[in-house]
């Protein structure tokens, strides 16, 4: 899918951009707990949302 920075504007990615957009896409081959959510692309860095669907090794907070 394309960032909603290549998606809103016509927004030609630079090579790393194109890069970023590909691993982002790849998260949920690697993650299988971890769904995608919207993300933007900025020039020098990337605001996204991840969505977790399960803690690995969940504990509850210890009481006294």
């Amino acid at each position: 899918g394309a960032g909603l920075a290549s998606a809103r504007n016509n927004i030609k990615l630079s090579k790393i951009g194109q890069t970023i957009n590909i691993q982002w896409d790849n998260i949920k081959n690697n993650y299988e707990d971890v769904d995608l959510d919207q993300y933007t692309i900025m020039p020098n860095h990337i605001h996204g949302i991840l969505i977790i669907n399960k803690r690995a090794d969940a504990r509850p907070a210890p009481t006294e």
